[in-house]
């Protein structure tokens, strides 16, 4: 809807498939850091689509335009081009604000099958309070006078705030009607666990919860491979 310009890498598997999965990437990363994920996920029998969000990597725009809104369409717009590839059935995971966008989506686009955001927020109200110790008390009266702050060294609009509190994690969560996974490490520092855990009680049936213990927000350590286990494993079932 934006009309920019998004890149995207597809993995086909050997033989071909009625299923596409989409994978999106988190805030200011990009679809570069994917590739042994997207490749396990294409072993189970899907064509896999990780793509750059508008602003990223790749893609035409810029990161201090970022709404979730623009986001969700972009991972729609992905959606579309693999039904032009004549699949029909899809599947969406990611990470971080990735995983928001997959669950947003799944809640409006019934074209998704199953979902499996990994630490992923849902609450961003809770977000916006944490970032008063990164950025000052006060900081939202600021962002808006100021129409932008630096997050981690990244100029962001205060469109993005404007647009993020449009997004009622209850209501979100209690449209999504396909399978969701819900995967998160208990040391995550960014995202809190218990925003997973409050998902999970608010989340519709059939659901899972996978809390991997010592991991943080990027699964830095051996815990990533679990991460890339679970999600291929979940799209497979």
């Amino acid at each position: 809807k934006q009309k920019e310009k998004l890149a995207g890498i597809l993995h086909l598997p050997k033989k071909h498939a009625a299923a596409g999965v989409v994978l999106c990437h988190g805030y200011s990363s990009s679809k570069d850091n994917k590739e042994s994920w997207a490749e396990a996920i294409c072993k189970q029998g899907f064509a896999v689509l990780r793509f750059d969000f508008s602003g990223h990597g790749e893609s035409a725009g810029l990161l201090e335009d970022l709404t979730v809104t623009n986001v969700v369409s972009d991972l729609r717009s992905a959606l579309d081009f693999l039904e032009s590839l004549k699949y029909s059935k899809f599947g969406v995971t990611g990470h971080s604000l990735g995983g928001l966008v997959c669950a947003a989506a799944a809640s409006i686009d019934k074209r998704i099958g199953a979902a499996a955001p990994v630490s992923a927020p849902s609450d961003l109200s809770g977000l916006f309070e944490r970032l008063e110790d990164v950025i000052g008390k006060n900081f939202v009266d600021y962002w808006k006078k100021n129409k932008y702050i630096y997050l981690y060294g990244r100029k962001m609009k205060y469109g993005f705030y404007k647009d993020a509190a449009k997004y009622d994690p209850a209501k979100m969560l209690k449209k999504i009607t396909c399978p969701l996974l819900l995967i998160h490490g208990d040391a995550d520092s960014i995202v809190p666990v218990g925003q997973a855990i409050n998902a999970f009680k608010l989340a519709n049936e059939p659901k899972h919860l996978e809390i991997i213990k010592g991991a943080d927000h990027n699964f830095e350590d051996r815990s990533y491979e679990k991460v890339i286990d679970l999600t291929a494993n979940w799209f497979k079932k």
